[in-house]
């Protein structure tokens, strides 16, 4: 499995998964979604859509709100 992190509606962050079967799911980010993403990081399997979603995840970080 992989993601990308995207611009989701109101101004949240959002989730694209590719699993490996080419199926794809996408839904703003949530609780249960950030130990995936810390893992998929871990392994370089996370992208971003662009540099601004990729310092938005980074201010998420910084204020510990990606638990």
């Amino acid at each position: 499995m992989s993601a990308r992190i995207i611009r989701w509606e109101g101004g949240r962050v959002g989730i694209d998964y590719t699993y490996p079967d080419g199926a794809r799911e996408a839904h703003a980010v949530g609780t249960d979604d950030w130990p995936v993403i810390r893992k998929l990081r871990d392994a370089g399997k996370l992208a971003y859509a662009d540099n601004e979603v990729r310092a938005g995840m980074d201010e998420i970080a910084k204020r510990g709100l990606d638990r």
